[in-house]
Parts: C-alpha cells; structure tokens; sequence
C-alpha cells in the first residue's frame, strides 16, 4: 500500500504538549538539489505503531531511519547527525521511490531488542541516505513528544 500522504498529529491531553513534533536541523541540500525533510504518522486510532516518512529523497537512494532521546549536531558525510550521540536504528534500509518518498513502520511497544517509546517522553529522529553520487547525507530531523495509545 501506499505510505500516508498526510501527518497526523495526536493531542488528546491539550497542555501536555503530547503528539507536537518540531522540525530542526535543516537538511543539506541532495545531488539533486533537493532538501529532504522528515515527518511522522501515527494514525487516526492510535495504533502502537507509527510511520517515518523521508519526503524529497532522491529517487532509487538507500535510506535508512535513526532514533534517539538525545540531540547533537555533527558532520555525516555532505549532511548533519542531529540524533544521539547514542541512536537507534529503526527498521531496514529502504530505496526511495519514484515519488521521492522512503517510510518505515516503527512499533511503540516493546519487542525483544527493540525500543520502547512511553508516553510523553521526547525523541529525535532523522533520516540518513546514500545519494546517488555516492555520499551520505540527512535529511531534516524531528522533535516528537509520544501519545499515550
């Protein structure tokens, strides 16, 4: 199936700020001259999963997610790691289509050797591919703040 085409935020709780998302550490610009951003999904009924979604990828380049409580700033290749210093990496690499798009599908609960995303607590999250001339780059990173399901 198709990924979504829309983000959906979830603030059911109003001033705990849960299910707001930030955008920070703007991408470096791709060998196509596009500046991947990253969003989030987690659907309309609250599952106990959610969506990355890489928008502006070049088409056929490797992507892969990563994920941390922790923010920095570093050099990665032609881009910035703006997740860690210690990040998860959710899910498999993945080829971006022809749209230009990459997703993977996170859960939030607990599997053996895998994250566990509580309610409230804020994580980071980014993309990281290889361009087509070869180099890393990033795409934007997202700030979020998880929901209770």
């Amino acid at each position: 199936g198709a990924w979504p085409d829309t983000v959906y935020y979830c603030d059911r709780l109003g001033d705990q700020d849960c299910g707001s998302a930030e955008i920070y550490c703007p991408p470096t610009a791709s060998s196509t001259n596009s500046f991947p951003d990253l969003a989030i999904s987690q659907g309309s009924n609250f599952q106990p999963y959610f969506y990355l979604i890489a928008r502006g990828l070049p088409t056929g380049s490797l992507a892969y997610f990563v994920g941390s409580q922790a923010e920095t700033q570093v050099a990665l290749g032609l881009g910035q790691l703006c997740v860690g210093p210690r990040f998860l990496r959710l899910g498999a690499p993945t080829l971006a289509g022809s749209t230009g798009q990459s997703a993977v599908q996170v859960q939030r609960l607990p599997a053996v050797g895998s994250a566990m995303f509580l309610a409230f607590e804020d994580w980071r999250f980014q993309a990281v591919y290889r361009d087509l001339d070869s180099s890393l780059n990033t795409s934007s990173a997202l700030r979020y703040r998880f929901c209770p399901l």
